[in-house]
């Protein structure tokens, strides 16, 4: 079952069900044998992080070529401290 991120209220209950409910793929493996690849995430908030830090893991475990991802959030809530974003 899905469900928004915004409802939990525990660092634990949306790191798990971030890492359940994300999936990343699409593009090629190799990325045409590109190397050094940057990705852009973007994303409408950020609460903690913690969405934003388990697609970055993914999409770094699947595409070794990926060497930086970058967080952007149209908006955020500064009062959590975004403590899991700093993991990345």
């Amino acid at each position: 079952k899905k469900v928004q991120q915004k409802s939990l209220k525990t660092k634990e209950e949306r790191l798990i069900n971030a890492q359940n409910t994300f999936r990343v793929g699409g593009m090629d493996l190799n990325l045409n044998g590109k190397k050094n690849i940057n990705v852009l995430l973007i994303d409408d908030f950020v609460g903690i992080g913690a969405s934003m830090n388990v697609v970055a893991g993914k999409i770094k475990d699947l595409y070794p070529a990926v060497k930086n991802i970058y967080g952007f959030a149209i908006s955020g809530n500064y009062t959590k401290n975004f403590e899991i974003i700093k993991n990345l």
